[in-house]
C-alpha cells in the first residue's frame, strides 16, 4: 500500500515538472480551458440570480383586487370577511387610498403634483397570497373569476402569467446551459487530449529508455494522466477566477439598474458548492482526455 502511494505521488510530482517546465504553454492552455468553462458557468451564475431576483415568486402566486372608487366601508368589512374565509388564500393584505397615495408620491417624480389633486384617485387594494396549494394557473383562474363577481370589485390582477413566463425562461435558460455544458466540456476533452498526445510526443525518447529499463506501461502512462488532472484543475479555477472578475465587474450597474425599480440587489458569483462541482467536473474531462490520449 505504500509502494502504491509512492508511485503516485512520483508521478505527481513528474507531472508538476513537466508542467512547469514549460510554464507559458501550460499556462496557456489553462486559460483557454478556463475561458471554456467559463460560458456554461456563467450562464449558471445567471440562473442563480434570476432565482434569487425573483424571490420566489414561482413558489407563491399574488392577486391584487382593486376596488371601484366611493365603495362604502360595510363593503369593505364585508369583502374582508369573506377573503379571510376563502381556503385559496394564505395571507390578505389591505392597501387603503390614503397609503396608495403616500406610496406613488415616494416612487413618482411629480408626487408633489398628486397633492393638487382634490379628489384621491387611487382605489383600495386587497394583495392576496395564494395558498402554495393553489399555485398553478389552472387553480388560480378560477379563483379570479370567483373574485371579479365579489360586490365593489373593479378590477382583479394575478401574476400567475408572469411567473409562468419567467418559469419558461428559467427552463430554456437551463436547457441551453446544460447543452452548453455537453459542448464545451466535449471542447475541454478534445483540448486536454490534444495537449497529452503532443506532450508524450516530446517525451517520446524518454519514454523509450523506461521501456528498455523494464518501466510498466502503468508507470509510464501515470504521469500523464496526472498532466490532465491538472489541466482540468488549473483550468476550472482560472474558469472560477473569470466568472467572480465578471460579477465583480458587472455588480454595480446591476445595482444601479434594479434601484430604479426602488428595489435592492446584489449580483452573486459563483457558490462554493457550484465551484466544487466545477472543479470536480474540469477534473474528471481532464482524466478522461488524458486516458483517450494515451489510447490513440
Amino acid at each position: 500500500m505504500t509502494l502504491f502511494f509512492w508511485h503516485h505521488f512520483l508521478a505527481m510530482k513528474t507531472a508538476l515538472r513537466r508542467l512547469f517546465a514549460s510554464p507559458v504553454s501550460a499556462i496557456i492552455v489553462c486559460v483557454v480551458i478556463g475561458l471554456t468553462l467559463a460560458l456554461p458557468t456563467g450562464l449558471m451564475v445567471l440562473l442563480q440570480n434570476t432565482q434569487f431576483l425573483s424571490g420566489g415568486l414561482d413558489k407563491t402566486a399574488q392577486v391584487s383586487i382593486y376596488l371601484k372608487l366611493g365603495v362604502s366601508q360595510n363593503q369593505m368589512y364585508e369583502l374582508n370577511r369573506v377573503l379571510h374565509q376563502d381556503q385559496a388564500i394564505q395571507q390578505v393584505e389591505y392597501i387603503s387610498p390614503e397609503q396608495g397615495m403616500d406610496e406613488l408620491e415616494k416612487t413618482m417624480q411629480f408626487g408633489s403634483a398628486l397633492k393638487e389633486l382634490k379628489q384621491n384617485p387611487i382605489p383600495a387594494v386587497f394583495v392576496l397570497n395564494v395558498a402554495p396549494s393553489f399555485s398553478t394557473s389552472e387553480e388560480i383562474q378560477p379563483l379570479v373569476s370567483r373574485l371579479e363577481r365579489l360586490p365593489g370589485v373593479d378590477y382583479v390582477q394575478s401574476d400567475i402569467q408572469w411567473a409562468k413566463r419567467l418559469k419558461a425562461i428559467r427552463t430554456l435558460l437551463h436547457d441551453v446551459m446544460n447543452a452548453l455544458f455537453l459542448l464545451f466540456g466535449f471542447a475541454v476533452l478534445v483540448i486536454i487530449s490534444h495537449t497529452i498526445h503532443l506532450a508524450m510526443q516530446g517525451y517520446r525518447d524518454e519514454i523509450e529508455v523506461l521501456k528498455l529499463i523494464g518501466a510498466g506501461t502503468r508507470f509510464i502512462r501515470r504521469p500523464f494522466l496526472y498532466s490532465g488532472i491538472f489541466y482540468g484543475l488549473f483550468g476550472s479555477l482560472f474558469a472560477w477566477l473569470f466568472i467572480e472578475l465578471l460579477v465583480i465587474f458587472l455588480r454595480p450597474s446591476v445595482a444601479r439598474l434594479v434601484g430604479l425599480y426602488h428595489a435592492s440587489f446584489s449580483l452573486q458569483g459563483v457558490s462554493f458548492h457550484a465551484g466544487l462541482s466545477l472543479i470536480g467536473l474540469s477534473i474528471g474531462l481532464g482524466w478522461m482526455g488524458s486516458w483517450l490520449s494515451m489510447k490513440r
